[in-house]
């Protein structure tokens, strides 16, 4: 069975489960040591995050996941997740956001927020799968359906094998066969059911054949690496290595991370290293090699203060690694080597050493730039989602108790009288609770301003795009919070705010105020 999340509500590809929601303000999961995984991450390209242990991370291959689990796609970016049991595979489209809500042995639950999504599941005798959204649930009694989500027009299934339930949220059922199609419009009305034409699916057309390719590739040098293991050909060598670094520019255009690939690294390194001491190189080609990679390197691992751009840095970062790694135990095994000790190359060779190190020394300086760069964003979008959370409440409570200062005033009032109706003290009690989270809002808003003078003492706003406009989002957002003053409303800075809530607050401290809290 597949299940596809479509974020844009359009009924694309061959598949079978389509959800999705656009928008989401607070999530809260966690995942116990103790508790054992239901899943893990089999594939990654790209950027993914999974929210665990309180906080966001970046997910790594082979990953355990658990229950209340967040797994987060990012733009261009795509993740496999499989069942311990190897029963079910998920695969996350960019831009998506789902939870494991529930994997029991009986009944299995994903949670979709937005994006898309698609399932396979081999089986589903003695277990209920399902995906739920907002707008209600749909499940399998068949092999292969598809779901397309649209918060603003409602839903639709396509089942492509078998059968499928469609439960609207009040309950009500409908069955969907084979070729057919169906939906639930935005009241929540269950459509009528319909012939569908089959659409070619997105993830084909993604990456396999680039993948396929890579997988070919990686199966030809591992014949080239055997074969030369046994006995050495130049001719076999060069044809391996061409074909080697064709497949690592794939690997980094891509964006995969597969873990064969580090074995084929491995055993390159080894057979380039087991094979120096068998064999003498010409100095004079390995020297002419290390300088062009030198100027190459240079020409990519600049100076911290000339780095334009560092969003595409990273990856030539980790190239660079790669490369100081072989380079520093290759010139170290010369140099070393009593054969090279009276060597007329070796005082070239030292300064080659000495140049690689120095290169080395930035890169390390840029890696640490790049973490400033990926905790400060991480930082900044917290933010952000704390400030539409507090707009959404400070709106909520406005449209509920009008103006701030009208409100005092006939609390006040009704005070003197000696009686408290009970909509008042709700109503308090929903502004002091406001109150509270601006003063958390507050903390943050100053964690943010001393973060905004660090970063643009290194000049980072102007090396990261995305942290530039990040901040740009949050300022726009700091100067209009709205309030009802009169029979207006009126916009205001963040900085504006304790100024208008003075007066709440004092109250909420006084006598008064403690005893309409009570």
């Amino acid at each position: 069975m597949l299940i596809y999340i479509n974020r844009g509500g359009k009924m694309r590809f061959k598949s079978i489960f389509c959800l999705g929601i656009f928008y989401i303000f607070f999530i809260i999961s966690a995942s116990a040591q103790n508790v054992e995984h239901v899943a893990k991450i089999d594939f990654i390209s790209g950027d993914v995050v999974v929210y665990q242990d309180n906080s966001w991370k970046e997910v790594r291959l082979n990953q355990k996941l658990y229950e209340g689990d967040l797994i987060e796609t990012k733009k261009n970016s795509y993740v496999e997740i499989l069942s311990t049991d190897k029963n079910i595979k998920i695969e996350v489209e960019e831009k998506t956001r789902i939870e494991i809500k529930e994997f029991k042995k009986e009944k299995k639950t994903i949670k979709s927020f937005f994006g898309k999504l698609w399932n396979k599941i081999k089986s589903t005798v003695g277990q209920r799968y399902e995906v739920e959204t907002r707008f209600g649930r749909a499940g399998v009694r068949g092999t292969e359906f598809a779901v397309t989500m649209d918060p603003e027009k409602g839903m639709d299934v396509i089942c492509e094998e078998g059968e499928i339930y469609l439960k609207n949220i009040s309950g009500n059922e409908q069955i969907v066969k084979a070729g057919f199609k169906s939906g639930i419009d935005k009241k929540g009305k269950l459509l009528k059911v319909e012939k569908w034409e089959k659409r070619k699916r997105m993830k084909d057309s993604l990456k396999s054949k680039k993948r396929d390719e890579i997988e070919n590739n990686i199966k030809t040098i591992e014949n080239s690496l055997n074969q030369l293991e046994k006995k050495y050909s130049k001719k076999e060598f060069e044809k391996m290595n061409e074909l080697f670094q064709k497949t690592n520019k794939l690997i980094k255009k891509f964006n995969f991370e597969i873990a064969k690939w580090e074995d084929i690294n491995k055993r390159v390194e080894k057979f380039l290293r087991e094979y120096n001491k068998r064999k003498k190189y010409n100095l004079n080609d390995r020297l002419k090699y290390y300088w062009t990679k030198i100027k190459f390197w240079k020409g990519k691992i600049k100076d911290e203060k000339n780095i334009a751009n560092i969003n595409y840095l990273e990856n030539d970062l980790n190239s660079f690694y790669v490369f100081y790694k072989i380079s520093k135990k290759d010139l170290e095994g010369i140099l070393n080597d009593s054969e090279y000790g009276e060597s007329i190359h070796r005082s070239e060779l030292k300064k080659i050493k000495d140049e690689i190190d120095n290169l080395y020394n930035k890169y390390l300086k840029l890696k640490e730039l790049i973490r400033l760069e990926k905790n400060s964003f991480k930082i900044f979008s917290n933010f952000e989602h704390k400030i539409f959370s507090f707009r959404r409440n400070l709106y909520n409570i406005l449209i509920e108790v009008g103006s701030i200062e009208q409100w005092l005033d006939e609390v006040k009032r009704i005070l003197a009288t000696g009686e408290i109706p009970a909509d008042y003290k709700l109503q308090a009690r929903k502004l002091y609770r406001l109150i509270q989270n601006y003063r958390n809002l507050r903390s943050n808003y100053s964690n943010y301003k001393r973060m905004i003078m660090e970063i643009e003492q290194k000049d980072l706003f102007i090396k990261s795009k995305r942290l530039m406009r990040k901040k740009e989002r949050i300022e726009r957002l700091l100067k209009s919070f709205r309030f009802i003053s009169g029979n207006d409303n009126v916009s205001l800075h963040f900085d504006r705010l304790h100024k208008k809530f003075m007066p709440l607050i004092m109250f909420f401290n006084s006598s008064e105020g403690k005893e309409l809290l009570s």
